[in-house]
């Protein structure tokens, strides 16, 4: 099984929120079934921060970022279909570095 760390950026289903922490799961019926992108890993690597897909007006309260269980998602990583997708990190660009194209 893959390390939370490697999924940061991959696409995720919310399937449940049995094991999420109580202020997600008392939006169960609003947050199950939705789509978005892991952008940040809480809690030691306990929770996946998710960023909701959609215009602000149709996300439960208007809140795009929420934090799930992992046990609670589903992810894509977009190759191998629905799993527990493995990620390289992308090194950050440093100051001074170039891109000469190819």
């Amino acid at each position: 099984m893959s390390t939370p760390w490697s999924r940061f950026g991959c696409r995720a289903v919310i399937v449940d929120l049995m094991h999420s922490p109580a202020s997600s799961r008392r939006f169960a019926s609003l947050l199950i079934g939705r789509q978005g992108t892991v952008v940040s890993i809480l809690r030691n690597g306990t929770l996946a921060l998710i960023a909701l897909e959609g215009e602000s007006g149709e996300l439960p309260g208007g809140v795009r970022r929420w934090s799930v269980h992992w046990d609670d998602l589903q992810i894509d990583s977009g190759v191998n279909g629905p799993e527990k997708a493995v990620v390289q990190p992308q090194h950050p660009v440093q100051a001074g570095d170039v891109d000469h194209g190819s």
